[in-house]
């Protein structure tokens, strides 16, 4: 299964997966007693949501440093499904009923594939693809990888 057990999204480092078993111990009780899946099967969601959810933001009040701020998880099956670059064709946004909304950054060629930002890609190499490996179990081999390496 995708996040716990490789497959094509890859596979969590061991600490993250301890993690994630110590969240899904708490989470199970959340739920109410008819409606508890195991805990294997929380930590397993919880894995997929780690590797596949998107950080939902908000842009941040007037007068602040600007940017902005996160707000929740969730997860968009259809957006999933687009991958990452460190130089991006596409960029996400939310709107005011928090759908994604994944616009064309730039010109796009026919039958180029179309990528976001799964990190912030003013980062340097390094952290980019440090903060890819630890939160999305993968090593980045996109074209500005390539060319800063």
């Amino acid at each position: 299964m995708s996040g716990m057990d490789g497959g094509d999204d890859g596979e969590l480092p061991d600490a993250a997966v301890a993690t994630i078993a110590e969240v899904a111990k708490q989470c199970k009780f959340l739920a109410a007693t008819s409606c508890r899946a195991s805990l294997d099967e929380c930590a397993r969601m919880l894995g997929r949501l780690q590797l596949n959810g998107f950080e939902m933001t908000a842009s941040k009040a007037e007068g602040s440093s600007g940017g902005h701020r996160p707000v929740g998880i969730g997860v968009f099956p259809s957006a999933s499904w687009t991958n990452h670059s460190c130089a991006p064709n596409c960029r996400q946004s939310f709107d005011s009923h928090g759908c994604i909304v994944v616009e064309t950054a730039r010109a796009v060629r026919k039958d180029e594939e179309l990528t976001i930002p799964y990190v912030d890609t003013r980062l340097g190499r390094s952290e980019r693809r440090e903060r890819l490996r630890k939160n999305f179990a993968f090593d980045c081999a996109c074209e500005r990888c390539a060319a800063e390496a």
